[in-house]
């Protein structure tokens, strides 16, 4: 999140012409050019940032700029690479980019909440076959099914899974890398993925964005939140110690990793406005000790 390339949303300078390349690649496909996740990867690393890479913090598309890389750098579609090296070796049998036919009736229902907390209303989740319909992150298609490879395999969130194969996939991260006898990562790598490494510019331009901001005490790394300061967090009754780590969802869904404990959790509440404030401060209640 320190590379300048944010989301299409609309609001800084940046984020519009995400935007603008957003609307032309969709527009191009419904014209019959399709793109591919290496294609739109290259047009969005074109785009103009908001601030040279290392200069700040932004919630933005550099995990799917990375998903290209990886394409590039093993040969592989993405889709492919993720089941070789870790849905299948950890047994992540429901977990993948797309949902089949056959799974459907399983698809969780979403709800949208209204920001008093009075009523929720239930999200229409319509079915589509997004190779010849699809945007360039998963923010606009989260509220979609997905049955078919899509056009762009979004590795900033665009997996369908489980609450039973995301606690595996925590377990490996808890274990240093290994589960059940088979190592995906090595035990440094677990360690460097951890380590905090923003520095003070990065972590007012941090504490200024919305998203992963919702509680102070955090700093963030290699995708992740990573907490810092304890005393900072129990300020607004969140629990925790220093090193534990994890990520939110835009559907609501929450994960934390804590080592000093032995602990993972994995929270998936389908809720489009989030597992804060209430309910993420109560799960911390419930696993973490208020010392």
């Amino acid at each position: 999140m320190t590379s300048g390339i944010p989301y299409p949303f609309p609001g800084s300078p940046a984020q519009r012409r995400m935007e603008l390349l957003e609307a032309d690649q969709i527009a191009r496909a419904a014209a019959g050019i399709p793109f591919t996740t290496q294609s739109a990867c290259r047009a969005m690393a074109a785009v103009p940032g908001g601030f040279h890479p290392g200069a700040g913090w932004e919630y933005g598309a550099g995990a799917d700029l990375l998903g290209g890389v990886l394409e590039v750098v093993s040969g592989k579609s993405l889709d492919a690479l993720y089941e070789e090296r870790l849905f299948g070796p950890l047994e992540m049998i429901d977990t993948g980019f797309y949902v089949p036919p056959s799974k459907i009736d399983r698809v969780a229902t979403a709800w949208h909440r209204d920001p008093q907390f009075t009523r929720v209303t239930q999200v229409e989740t319509p079915i589509r076959d997004a190779r010849s319909e699809d945007v360039l992150t998963f923010m606009a298609a989260v509220e979609k099914i997905d049955t078919a490879p899509p056009a762009f395999l979004a590795a900033g969130g665009g997996c369908y899974s489980t609450a039973r194969d995301y606690a595996r996939f925590l377990h490996m991260l808890l274990n240093e890398g290994e589960l059940d006898g088979v190592r995906i990562l090595r035990p440094e790598t677990i360690r460097f993925m951890r380590t905090p490494q923003l520095d003070h510019t990065q972590l007012d331009a941090k504490a200024a964005e919305g998203v992963g901001a919702g509680v102070p005490g955090y700093s963030y790394s290699n995708l992740l939140r990573i907490l810092v300061d304890p005393a900072q967090a129990r300020a607004l009754g969140v629990n925790g110690h220093v090193g534990e780590y994890g990520w939110d969802g835009a559907g609501g869904n929450f994960c934390l990793v804590d080592p000093s404990l032995g602990v993972a959790a994995v929270f998936m509440m389908q809720n489009f406005e989030g597992a804060e404030p209430v309910l993420r401060r109560q799960l911390y209640k419930a696993i973490v000790a208020d010392d």
